[in-house]
């Protein structure tokens, strides 16, 4: 029965920048501008904000989202309006090249692939002739060789299995 006294109501929960800057541990000065959007209430002399309105407001400063993701517009022209202006936004920076197409990528990281497997490949040979490694040296650098491109083959498996789906 103690507990559900001392249980009180969200809507007493009116904090002082300070108090958000401390309980989230930010910055007092990011805190403050952060709250200049979020509706105040005076408390002897000093604003104070309903926890309620002050979190979204800290949240969208500090982490850059203007709305919450799922939130799409309602209305179906606002909606089409809306994934236009996306994909105009995503022509431009593979235009400025911010963003590099997924096939460009690939073929860029397959080739360098490519050009070490074959590094690796010729290396014993080549290091058995200018150096003049024997035959059980060259031997053993074989397999350490085809054990390295065997690992960075099964990397570059993994690192395209665990590629999200596009």
């Amino acid at each position: 029965m103690k507990e559900e006294s001392r249980i009180e109501p969200i809507d007493r929960y009116l904090w002082s920048a300070s108090r958000f800057s401390d309980v989230l541990r930010l910055d007092p000065k990011l805190v403050r501008e952060a709250l200049t959007d979020a509706p105040a209430q005076q408390l002897s002399s000093r604003s104070a904000w309903h926890v309620r309105d002050g979190m979204p407001a800290i949240f969208r400063r500090v982490f850059g989202i203007d709305d919450a993701p799922d939130a799409l517009p309602k209305h179906p022209k606002d909606r089409l309006d809306h994934f236009r202006a996306e994909r105009e936004r995503l022509k431009l920076a593979a235009e400025q090249r911010a963003m590099i197409p997924l096939i460009e990528v690939e073929s860029a990281i397959s080739q360098l692939l490519k050009s070490l497997a074959q590094t690796l490949e010729t290396l014993p040979a080549a290091l058995e002739r200018d150096y003049g490694l024997s035959a059980e040296e060259t031997a053993r650098l074989h397999a350490a060789m085809d054990a390295a491109r065997d690992a960075l083959h099964a990397a570059a498996i993994g690192g395209l299995d665990a590629r999200p789906e596009a």
